[in-house]
């Protein structure tokens, strides 16, 4: 009882904390541009948070699988980073602090952040599992679509070597994102990995990245995120629609 008691009372300082830092981000952003240099542990403390939450919420074994996820994204931005394969040329700063072959840790929670939420649509879509591997790549770009302007510019967790178009990223980071997408829901779907937990973390991270879009006035980023919420309800709705009218038909013949 009393085990349980302190764990309830850590998860809620924790969702607390969390979101003192997500107002803070936003507001040091907004006065300052940046965070100031002694709030410099906030950006992955953030992350890990998020990450946190997330294993809490999805469960032992599909928590287990997501952080199997972060790990292998981890592994990918290694790769990426000290051969340029997959992404292009970037380095991190160290805005998401310490990590290991140039990489941040904290990528791990990124990793595990942007693949439930990707999984959240998957499933709020009804997609079946067997479709996973060719819709879910898509999603994680449209993501890394939302996410690169922000992290990229007002937030400089890392650096592109060489200039794209999409506000600094070159094209190639985004067919990257596509090709290392593909093994994470190969391996989600063959693992029957089950979306148990919540989206309001994963999308809370999101909507961070969107206020500092708009914050800084980058507002292609705030458009494909709209434009992709309406065309998801209208696909939800659509979905409905035929099932009802199936349904009725269905009793009607009968």
């Amino acid at each position: 009882m009393i085990l349980h008691t302190t764990f309830r009372i850590a998860i809620l300082l924790s969702v607390f904390f969390y979101g003192i830092l997500w107002m803070g981000g936003v507001i040091s952003s907004l006065l300052w541009g940046e965070a100031p240099a002694s709030a410099s542990w906030a950006a992955p403390v953030f992350l890990y948070i998020s990450s946190l939450l997330l294993l809490k919420s999805s469960g032992v074994r599909s928590g287990l699988l997501l952080l199997a996820v972060g790990i292998y994204g981890f592994g990918i931005e290694i790769l990426g980073l000290t051969t340029g394969v997959l992404f292009g040329d970037y380095t991190y700063s160290g805005v998401l602090g310490p990590g290991m072959f140039g990489v941040p840790y904290a990528l791990v929670s990124s990793w595990m952040v942007v693949t439930s939420f990707a999984v959240f649509v998957l499933v709020y879509l009804r997609i079946q599992r067997k479709w996973w591997v060719l819709v879910g790549p898509p999603v994680m770009v449209i993501i890394d679509l939302i996410l690169e302007p922000a992290a990229t510019g007002p937030m400089g967790a890392w650096i592109w070597e060489s200039l794209g178009g999409y506000y600094g990223v070159p094209i190639n980071n985004f067919v990257g994102w596509f090709i290392a997408s593909i093994p994470i829901f190969t391996f989600l779907s063959l693992s029957r990995y089950s979306y148990d937990g919540s989206p309001y973390i994963a999308a809370s991270v999101l909507l961070f990245f969107l206020v500092l879009s708009v914050v800084h006035f980058l507002w292609a980023p705030v458009f494909i995120a709209l434009i992709f919420v309406a065309l998801m309800i209208f696909w939800k709705r659509l979905r409905e629609t035929k099932s009802s009218f199936t349904l009725a038909l269905i009793g009607v013949l009968k």
